[in-house]
């Protein structure tokens, strides 16, 4: 993946496919799942401030890219 999109013949996207559809087998189509929905957000009023962002994403999650890499 890694931002990348995967064939849909891939064998790891037939894994993740069938994972799925494992977990979902007793379920009814059509049922709402707690938790499944996105949360709405509040957009902010102000202008976004890079420095700040670079700075968070260096604390909060770059480690987890490294980890992964």
């Amino acid at each position: 993946m890694n931002g990348k999109r995967m064939p849909s013949d891939a064998p790891e996207m037939k894994a993740m496919l069938t994972y799925m559809q494992w977990l979902s087998q007793w379920v009814p189509v059509g049922t709402k799942i707690e938790g499944q929905e996105l949360k709405k957000i509040d957009f902010i009023s102000r202008v976004a401030d890079p420095k700040k962002g670079k700075a968070i994403y260096m604390d909060k999650c770059a480690f987890v890219i490294k980890k992964m890499a």
